[in-house]
């Protein structure tokens, strides 16, 4: 038997191929331009932006060191006494759990107040001079001499309280000497107790522990605030 065909059969396939291998390469081609770029990378995330740090809170001025300074309209508490009291401007105060004080500064005039309960009769002598003296510790200001307070020097009304005054000369402060005040008043229950120290020939220095006086006031509600009597001077 005879086959015919075969040539004719194999070129048509041929080409078919050939036009398939054509057809497949035109189509990579076609696909090849119609892909997209890729995207470019998303841009980095911002800086995280730091919050300004808040303020440190105002010094609660219950210690020299913190180095509160007046300005003038600043009014501070005496202990259980329920009076507050102007320093000059530019000095420094501090509200100590027992006494207030205002000061120039380590050396030169200073202002110490406080309140205590008196005893009746003649205990109330001795506890002034105690006080004296522990104030004036507080204050670093030297006596001349043993503190005796019985009869005062003086009697002077200053923000409407009629205070007896003691001045003790000789006294030192730092390298300064100068005169050593010391006061009280009574406050009905309690009284009013304060050493003060200007150097010898201040004018100025004793003007503002006088000024200082004069500005005693109440405060509001007869009780300083943030006070009670744990503060008060036994």
């Amino acid at each position: 038997m005879k086959v015919t065909g075969l040539k004719g059969s194999g070129r048509s396939w041929a080409a078919r191929g050939a036009w398939l291998i054509g057809g497949l390469v035109g189509w990579l081609v076609v696909q090849g331009c119609d892909t997209p770029e890729p995207k470019p990378p998303p841009p980095p995330p911002p800086a995280p932006v730091e919050k300004p740090k808040p303020p440190p809170p105002p010094p609660k001025c219950e210690a020299l060191k913190e180095n509160c300074e007046a300005d003038g309209e600043t009014r501070v508490p005496v202990p259980g006494a329920g009076l507050s009291f102007k320093p000059p401007k530019g000095w420094i105060y501090a509200k100590l759990e027992e006494a207030t004080v205002a000061q120039q500064g380590d050396e030169g005039a200073v202002l110490v107040l406080a309140s205590f309960q008196p005893e009746a009769g003649f205990k109330v002598g001795k506890q002034r001079n105690d006080l004296a003296q522990s104030l004036a510790e507080l204050v670093l200001v030297e006596p001349s001499g043993a503190i005796s307070l019985f009869a005062p020097n003086m009697t002077r009304d200053f923000g409407g309280l009629k205070m007896k005054l003691w001045e003790k000369g000789g006294a030192k402060r730092g390298g300064d000497t100068g005169g050593m005040l010391i006061l009280s008043a009574s406050l009905g229950e309690r009284e009013l107790f304060g050493v003060g120290f200007a150097p010898k020939d201040d004018q100025d220095g004793t003007a503002a522990i006088l000024a200082m006086l004069e500005t005693l006031s109440a405060e509001d509600g007869g009780k300083d605030e943030g006070e009670g009597d744990e503060g008060d001077v036994k």
